[in-house]
């Protein structure tokens, strides 16, 4: 168990796997400066123990969110909404307003999350966005089939997720099924939030992507880094490599890129 570990306060929300719990680490008594970490869609906070560990070592303070209707049941994600998944983020800000810098690294679906928060959050120094979706590989086939789909209630299993992969996720709290209804309102999250209001965005910002994405095309960062209003923007591709940004072999460039953006920005 590492020193940090020792150190994350967890919470005990109900109806919430053990390792799902989302924590705080409290790197050094009267810090200023907070990460809030946002998991990926389908996943959990576990997600984000390992980044926030090596945050925490860098003297930052870490808050992690559990985003409304993660890290329980299916149809708990299955029947929260683009709104619920907002204000679970909206939340953590809240509570956290004694910060002078407060930045947001969201992964995944959580990158799309922290962006649109904090075009209109004076409370956001900045945002760290690791492997954005906005255009997904097969989209055109999904948006065909998921309203259809969605009629009986169905979910679709992530084929690249191995079977033993799917029994770890499952201890963590994540899923490797997604359940249409809620993969409807992750499209409404993209089309209605992200791409109508990304040009409003005008925040420091650090941008990560893996052109190997099996999700998200890269074409999606090179699109937010094109459209954003920030003058203070930073973007690294990284060849090969799959969606997981914070779970491969380059996650210390992740990590230290994460940092280093944090430290000079505050």
């Amino acid at each position: 168990m590492t020193t940090n570990e020792w150190r994350k306060k967890f919470q005990d929300l109900p109806s919430v796997q053990r390792k799902a719990q989302p924590f705080s680490i409290r790197a050094k008594s009267d810090n200023n400066t907070l990460a809030i970490l946002i998991h990926g869609f389908t996943s959990s906070s576990y997600e984000m123990s390992s980044l926030a560990d090596f945050l925490a070592e860098q003297g930052i303070d870490v808050e992690t969110v559990l985003v409304a209707g993660h890290g329980r049941t299916l149809d708990d994600l299955a029947s929260s909404t683009v709104e619920d998944w907002l204000s679970s983020l909206n939340d953590v800000i809240e509570r956290n307003q004694n910060y002078k810098y407060i930045f947001i690294v969201g992964y995944s679906f959580g990158a799309n999350l922290a962006i649109h928060t904090a075009i209109d959050n004076p409370k956001i120094t900045g945002v760290v966005s690791l492997g954005l979706p906005v255009f997904l590989k097969n989209n055109l086939l999904i948006r065909l089939v998921c309203p259809f789909f969605r009629l009986f209630n169905l979910t679709y299993r992530k084929h690249w997720v191995s079977r033993e992969k799917a029994e770890i996720l499952a201890e963590q709290g994540c899923h490797s099924n997604i359940p249409i209804k809620g993969f409807l309102q992750f499209n409404r999250l993209l089309e209605q939030y992200t791409k109508k209001n990304v040009n409003r965005f005008n925040k420091p910002i650090l941008i990560i992507h893996s052109r190997g994405d099996v999700i998200s095309h890269v074409r999606s960062s090179e699109w937010l880094f094109r459209n954003i209003k920030s003058q203070d923007k930073h973007f690294f591709i990284l060849d090969k490599y799959q969606h997981s940004l914070i779970d491969n072999t380059r996650r210390d460039f992740v990590y230290a890129k994460t940092a280093s953006f944090i430290l000079e920005h505050r």
